[in-house]
């Protein structure tokens, strides 16, 4: 028997080593069936979440579109054709009805989507695009009558002209409401904001005839800083809120002077000597027809949110600084919620301060003045960014450097790597950036918002560059300021609108019978839109052909024009308000009787001595001796704009851009 069991040792033992191997298959095929599994698992839950993420970023893309084109379809610039200097709403050939309050675009570097800033204003009452009338909300805190005694009534039924009750609500509700308002949108740091600035218009109250800026029953000027406002000694340079309105401190303090924390809504500091005050502007602000000589609309560029207030210099305020070789200039786009909500910004209520480190809220006010005290000139008070794209004299240090406790509120989307805006050039029939510097390949022909054609080159927000980076409707009468920092009276240049397209451009301001046109400019009667010829401004006893097309003399006498302007150039102070020099053409379309015998051909014949009186409509003809006019719309509108939009979603690692093709000129008159 022990020889036997010897004798099938082997076979065991062979036994023993299959089994041993079978185990070990089985063992690699569950882990590579777990393997297999586990990597199932990871390929759908990736693509689960790549899906998730691409499902996200067409919602925002959709949110995206949405809060634009609304916005746009609100625009109360309608006709976008930009004031002339002097442009009278009672003789213009275009309505100041459908171009009121502003329409700005500045692209900065135009080979860059980075640093571009489109503002407008909107009202949310004009629904020929979109139905949807609902206003713009905001921000606003209950103002107190400090020049009464703490037992008067001050209660928002008693005293009900402030923005807390332009909504409609008589409890304070820390809300304000209105159909209008000034909108920006601008990138930094990879965040597209959105700001939202309210334009007033006060809750009718009967009885009342309230105006803009907000006042007490008893005619106190709740912001102007001075709590007796017959003795401008007691000026301190703050309002009072009620208990119930925040502070930045927390503290629940009831006098302020931090009016973009507590307020959304348009205003500009407001000078009485030299105690400072915001002024709130009012819906009245939006019309270009008000002669007001103070210029306290916002088609004035020293009225809108975002730009300087001095009227020397009223420049866009989109930079960190003048650049220099230490401190380069950073786009810096609008100051954001995150800054005006900063204890020390105090604009415009008061000068801005130096932030303390750690901030001192009861020193706030206490603080050196940051530069000359006004956040708004890129010149004369600097700034710079912190590592997380917030100012840093603004960025409230106790908040790790990230800002007041308003920041965020107009961060629109994250994550964007690109906002573009681009003008259509009917010219060139294509989209491009003002101030480009490329034409049209196979003419070499320069198209409208092309470099060479900018009226006021110098208008750009940083003063000194040459650009011609902007679009900008302008107003006929406040618009211009010292661009070229000469000091003296304004130039041609400063007085007019950076673009004013036409189809046949007036003489330059270097060619004989000198004209508007930059002298920069190429050779207006060189370009021509076959088969018509430009000839410049009409001139007696000339031979005209079929097609030949001149333009209103820009000078008036009584019966005849002299061979030219009597100075060599030409000056708007010359100008009558009968018409809008250029807005039409004339062009020659016949010959009529041959009144004189000349017998002259049929394609030509001389104009007369006397000035024609041409018609100031589109479409009329008016007979000059043998030469028949047809008078034509020489204007050319910016019809539409594109605005191009990248950005990432970390989430899918996904790229997105979304491009929108938006119309801006849906009426003529």
């Amino acid at each position: 028997m022990r020889g036997l069991s010897k004798k099938h040792e082997p076979a065991t033992s062979q036994r023993n080593a299959f089994t041993l191997v079978e185990m070990l298959v089985s063992v690699t095929l569950v882990l590579l069936m777990m393997g297999l599994f586990a990597s199932i698992f990871q390929i759908a839950t990736g693509s689960m979440t790549k899906q998730r993420g691409i499902s996200e970023q067409d919602q925002r893309a959709r949110i995206l579109a949405t809060n634009v084109r609304k916005d746009l379809q609100h625009r109360t610039f309608r006709y976008m054709y930009p004031f002339c200097p002097e442009e009278n709403h009672l003789t213009s050939p275009t309505s100041f009805a459908n171009r009121t309050g502003y329409f700005y675009i500045s692209t900065n570097d135009p080979y860059t989507g980075l640093d571009d800033v489109i503002q407008f204003t909107v009202n949310a009452n004009i629904t020929t695009e979109d139905p949807d009338s609902t206003p713009f909300f905001g921000r606003a805190a209950e103002l107190v009558d400090r020049s009464t005694s703490g037992a008067s009534p001050t209660s928002l039924h008693i005293n009900p002209n402030q923005p807390e009750t332009d909504d409609g609500a008589f409890a304070a509700n820390s809300g304000a409401s209105s159909p209008y308002a000034e909108i920006c949108y601008f990138v930094r740091n990879g965040n597209l904001y959105r700001r939202v600035v309210l334009i007033r218009e006060p809750l009718n109250v009967a009885g009342q005839n309230l105006v803009a800026q907000p006042t007490s029953r008893s005619g106190y000027n709740y912001l102007s800083g001075q709590p007796d406002r017959t003795d401008p000694t007691t000026y301190d340079g703050l309002f009072k809120v009620t208990n119930g309105s925040f502070r930045a401190d927390g503290g629940g303090g009831t006098l302020s002077n931090d009016f973009q924390l507590l307020f959304d809504h348009s205003a500009f500091a407001n000078f009485s000597g030299s105690n400072q005050s915001a002024a709130v502007l009012g819906v009245e602000a939006l019309s270009n027809e008000t002669i007001d000589p103070a210029g306290n609309m916002l088609a004035n560029p020293a009225r809108r949110w975002g730009f300087n207030v001095n009227p020397l210099s009223k420049r866009s305020r989109e930079h960190s600084r003048i650049s220099n070789a230490t401190s380069p200039s950073v786009f810096i786009g609008r100051y954001t919620h995150a800054e005006t909500s900063s204890l020390n910004f105090n604009f415009p209520q008061n000068s801005c301060r130096v932030e303390t480190i750690p901030p001192d809220p009861t020193a706030a006010d206490s603080n050196a003045v940051l530069g000359n005290g006004n956040p708004m000139d890129v010149v004369n008070t600097p700034v710079t960014l912190n590592a997380n794209g917030v100012v840093s004299e603004f960025d409230s240090a106790a908040s790790e450097g990230r800002g007041g406790i308003r920041r965020v509120e107009d961060l629109l989307l994250a994550n964007v790597h690109e906002m573009k805006v681009e003008l259509w050039d009917q010219r060139l029939q294509r989209f491009v950036v003002p101030g480009h510097s490329s034409g049209n390949l196979a003419t070499g022909e320069l198209g409208d918002y092309h470099w060479a054609r900018c009226h006021n080159p110098l208008v750009g927000p940083i003063s000194g560059v040459n650009s011609g980076a902007i679009f900008d409707s302008w107003h006929p009468l406040f618009a211009g300021f010292d661009s070229d920092g000469s000091g003296g009276a304004l130039s041609l240049s400063e007085l007019h609108s950076p673009y004013l397209p036409y189809l046949f451009y007036p003489p330059r301001q270097n060619d004989s019978g000198a004209g508007p046109s930059p002298s920069t400019m190429p050779d207006p009667t060189i370009e021509q839109i076959s088969p018509s010829i430009n000839r410049g401004y009409w001139r007696p006893n000339v031979v005209y052909n079929i097609n030949d097309v001149v333009l209103v003399p820009w000078v008036d006498r009584p019966e005849t024009l002299p061979p030219g302007p009597p100075d060599g150039k030409f000056e708007y102070s010359e100008l009558v308000d009968d018409d809008v020099r250029f807005a039409y053409g004339l062009r020659m379309v016949a010959r009529g009787p041959d009144v004189d015998g000349s017998g002259s051909s049929e394609s030509a014949g001389p104009s007369v001595t006397a000035c024609p009186n041409f018609p100031a409509t589109s479409g009329r003809r008016v007979t000059d001796n043998e030469v028949i006019w047809e008078s034509f719309d020489n204007r050319r509108p910016l019809q539409s704009i594109r605005l191009t939009f990248r950005f990432h979603d970390k989430t899918s690692d996904n790229m997105r851009q979304l491009s929108l093709v938006i119309p801006v000129t849906d009426v003529k008159k």
